[in-house]
């Protein structure tokens, strides 16, 4: 304050809610447009960059796009089935509430990645490469399988895409999405009022496709329309 300079704070993590501090310029992962406050930015995921000095793959195009997946997309108890329920529940009451629609893309990253998957799966404008995971493999306290071999399937079934499946966590946000630029792949993200770094100079359209939340059920005549 006594120099009239501004604090820089970093927030790589699933929370939305405001820093607690005046006088703030703020990079953070986990925005939603229609909260975002002036002094924030999107900042990028860390995220490995998964080519790992490999020759780019290119793939072929075919009649038909395959949309990738490999991760957490199924409940990993009974506790979490019911929580993520109630949590939802809670947030379309609030969405109800204040007339405010847009609030729904604050429902759990599980339930959208469940109902993505479940419009994707056998469609003939689609195909599907998919592998479901009842855990979260990024971390060490949740990773129920061999890390190596994780991540192994993980980069392979990228790979072996043309695009990436892409939607958020529990914050707002996608690891993947950045991984897959990486590998030369396609992101397919679904909307959920994300803000993406430098969206105001980045033509991000002209290189991903962008589906907003609302539109799951439609997704694979968006996603068959769009390759054609």
């Amino acid at each position: 304050k006594q120099y009239s300079k501004k604090v820089i704070v970093f927030w790589h993590g699933d929370r939305s809610d405001r820093v607690p501090l005046s006088n703030t310029i703020v990079f953070r992962t986990s925005l939603y447009g229609q909260t975002k406050r002036p002094e924030e930015i999107a900042m990028p995921a860390y995220a490995e960059d998964l080519l790992q000095g490999e020759p780019l793959q290119i793939r072929k195009k075919s009649e038909v796009p395959t949309v990738g997946f490999c991760g957490w997309a199924e409940y990993r108890s009974m506790r979490n089935r019911i929580g993520t329920y109630i949590l939802n529940a809670a947030v379309d009451v609030r969405a109800l509430c204040t007339g405010n629609p847009l609030l729904r893309a604050r429902r759990k990253g599980l339930s959208f990645r469940r109902a993505t998957i479940a419009s994707l799966q056998c469609h003939d404008n689609v195909s599907t490469n998919f592998i479901i995971r009842s855990s979260y493999s990024g971390h060490s306290d949740t990773i129920q399988i061999d890390p190596a071999i994780a991540r192994k399937e993980y980069r392979d079934n990228m790979l072996q895409s043309d695009l990436a499946l892409c939607v958020k966590g529990d914050g707002n946000f996608s690891y993947r999405f950045y991984e897959a630029l990486s590998l030369g792949r396609i992101p397919l993200l679904i909307d959920t009022d994300c803000v993406l770094p430098f969206a105001e100079r980045i033509d991000y359209d002209s290189f991903i496709l962008r589906v907003p939340f609302q539109d799951i059920a439609k997704l694979p005549e968006r996603v068959g329309e769009w390759w054609r």
